[in-house]
């Protein structure tokens, strides 16, 4: 598992050579889960835009978003499996676990990204 840990996503040329690196792909071909999720609870989710936005910015146009909490497990697994990246937005992380249990993704995530680069 690749760890790129972040407070406020990608923000710096520094991180994002960084995450580029980790992930080892040209921008273009890379494809990313993006996991909106904490932030369900949370009035202001302009983050998650900004972060979307961000992203695409990078030249990365092929980003899938999973909300854990309205999409079946097998979706979810599925879906990280074919991913190069899971990038898990911020928010309200007591929900967030909350979630990751009621679907069983806690058990499943650290196998499922085990080769795969995680932003967070």
């Amino acid at each position: 598992m690749k760890l790129l840990l972040t407070s406020a996503g990608l923000t710096t040329d520094s991180l994002k050579f960084k995450f580029f690196e980790l992930v080892g792909k040209d921008p273009k071909d890379i494809s990313i889960v993006f996991i909106p999720t904490a932030a369900n609870p949370e009035t202001d989710k302009s983050y998650i835009q900004f972060d979307l936005d961000n992203i695409k910015k990078m030249g990365i146009s092929k980003i899938e978003k999973v909300d854990i909490a309205s999409q079946p497990l097998s979706d979810i697994v599925s879906k990280i499996q074919a991913s190069d990246a899971t990038w898990i937005a911020g928010g309200n992380t007591f929900y967030l676990l909350d979630q990751l249990r009621k679907t069983g993704l806690d058990k499943l995530l650290q196998e499922l990204i085990k080769d795969k680069v995680y932003v967070g």
